[in-house]
């Protein structure tokens, strides 16, 4: 018991510093809090991406409600369905590892004593995206 208490107390010391660390890279470097923006941004873009099409067809959320189970049941089933959830979840994912990756890119410059942009976090973001696509393809 007294292991696991103590284990518990390292965990959330470890994680106090873990907010230290960040809350003195972000007086550092401010801008950074446009990463987890404009992935936010990106994301609700690729939400009405998937979801604005949608709005007069049988998937609307109005004709979805108003239909009884055995037809939802019905929707669910469907291939294209699933194909579409699939490509709605790659797509946010891609967004959310993006910007995340830009904004590692960002801290791991500003602890080598770098001074890291915006446009730096996003030019590694799109060249690991380029590159870590073309060796999957050719290696």
């Amino acid at each position: 018991m007294l292991d696991h208490i103590t284990e518990m107390r390292e965990r959330i010391l470890a994680s106090f510093r873990l907010l230290c660390d960040c809350v003195r890279i972000l007086v550092k470097d401010p801008e950074l809090v446009l990463f987890p923006l404009m992935s936010s941004l990106a994301m609700i873009a690729v939400a009405a991406t998937f979801l604005l099409p949608l709005r007069d067809s049988a998937w609307s959320i109005q004709t979805i409600i108003s239909q009884s189970e055995d037809s939802l049941r019905q929707h669910l089933s469907e291939p294209i369905t699933w194909l579409l959830v699939f490509l709605y979840y790659f797509a946010n994912y891609f967004v959310i590892t993006f910007f995340n990756s830009a904004l590692v890119a960002c801290v791991v410059v500003r602890t080598e004593g770098g001074a890291p942009t915006v446009a730096t976090g996003l030019r590694f973001a799109l060249s690991s995206q380029i590159h870590g696509s073309h060796e999957r393809h050719v290696g």
